[in-house]
């Protein structure tokens, strides 16, 4: 059974009488001051290819290559303020269920979107081209390096998180109207 409790934002699933809370995620103007936020620890994107190998990888955009490439199998892309400053990389992946993962104090300077690719511009200018955008889904909130679960949208709803309406349906980019945004 799924509640939803109209005055309150998260969704109940009750399964034999015990509730549990899913995860949700919200957008501030601030950091959560009870997580930590995530740092570079290097000054620059490396040139290269990163390609990965057939396996459910857990890429971390970390700035060792300026193209980051998973071949065949279910991979997950850590997209943080882990990248260096003014880093600029690009995510290529067309085989498998990929996830872009996307956690908790993260700054979201801006966003642009198309029907089939995004551009994620976070703090300091670290942009993130993600190619066949729509084939990937997003977790919002989360951290696989700490097991904290996040929020799956679909390419569509990751869109309209930032303000972009039927990206799907449309014939050229979309700023998001919502900048300047932390996922907490």
């Amino acid at each position: 059974t799924f509640y939803i409790n109209p005055n309150d934002e998260t969704k109940t699933l009750v399964i034999n009488e015990v509730a549990i809370n899913e995860p949700k995620y919200q957008l501030s103007s601030t950091a959560n001051s009870d997580k930590n936020t995530l740092e570079a620890h290097s000054d620059s994107v490396l040139s290269g290819t990163l390609n990965f190998n057939a396996g459910e990888n857990i890429i971390i955009l970390d700035g060792q290559a300026k193209n980051y490439r998973g071949l065949e199998g279910d991979d997950t892309y850590f997209v943080s303020q882990l990248l260096p400053k003014s880093g600029k990389v690009s995510i290529t992946d067309t085989e498998g269920t990929n996830t872009i993962q996307i956690p908790y104090n993260t700054y979201v300077d801006k966003t642009l979107f198309t029907k089939n690719a995004a551009r994620l511009t976070l703090e300091d200018g670290r942009e993130i081209t993600i190619n066949s955008a729509d084939k990937f889904s997003y977790n919002v909130g989360g951290n696989v390096t700490d097991g904290t679960a996040g929020v799956d949208l679909t390419y569509t709803e990751f869109a309209t998180t930032f303000g972009v309406s039927d990206i799907l349906n449309s014939s050229g980019a979309q700023t998001g109207a919502i900048p300047d945004m932390y996922i907490i």
